[in-house]
């Protein structure tokens, strides 16, 4: 049997080490159920800020398809730090509620990543199909529900059972104005 050198054995002792400490620092513990729930609520308006923004160089008629783009890209970079905030957060008895979120931000990643570029591409085309513009709208809104109501379902529970009352979300006040 070969010896390991010293060097290399304090290497892997050193990766290990960081490695360990890299994932303890990723983890965030919060045990008061309002401010579990804030948290998560924190990461949902996150990502629903970028969208806005994207809704916005939609809207705008001097837009490029490059600005969109670039716009979409905003959306998938908060989509990931989102879901990546919420992998860390360590769990408490929640009736759900980190899995429904994690659930509906891996389907807005899902239809960031799919639906959004055909989207985009029929926009910005010389003669947008209005027709199929429509199509991947209506599609990713029905889905978008099914989500939508088990995270606002087990957010609910959540809350009944540690005996708090949810207020509007000001994200979803701008979102009904659209």
């Amino acid at each position: 049997m070969k010896k390991t050198s010293p060097l290399l054995a304090l290497a892997l002792i050193a990766f290990l080490f960081t490695t360990s400490f890299a994932q303890t620092v990723n983890q965030t513990l919060i045990t008061e159920p309002v401010k579990y729930n804030d948290f998560i609520v924190e990461q949902q308006n996150l990502i629903g800020d970028k969208l806005l923004q994207l809704i916005q160089v939609f809207q705008d008629a001097q837009s490029t398809k490059d600005e969109a783009t670039a716009s979409l890209e905003l959306v998938n970079g908060a989509i990931g730090l989102a879901l990546s905030n919420l992998s860390g957060l360590s769990p408490i008895e929640d009736h759900g509620l980190k899995q429904k979120a994690t659930d509906l931000f891996l389907f807005y990643q899902r239809t960031m990543q799919s639906k959004y570029p055909l989207l985009i591409n029929q926009v910005y085309s010389e003669s947008p199909d209005q027709e199929e513009i429509n199509r991947i709208l209506t599609d990713v809104t029905a889905e978008e529900k099914g989500y939508d109501d088990s995270f606002q379902e087990a957010q609910t529970n959540f809350a009944a059972a540690n005996n708090f009352s949810l207020e509007e979300n000001r994200l979803q006040k701008e979102i009904n104005k659209e």
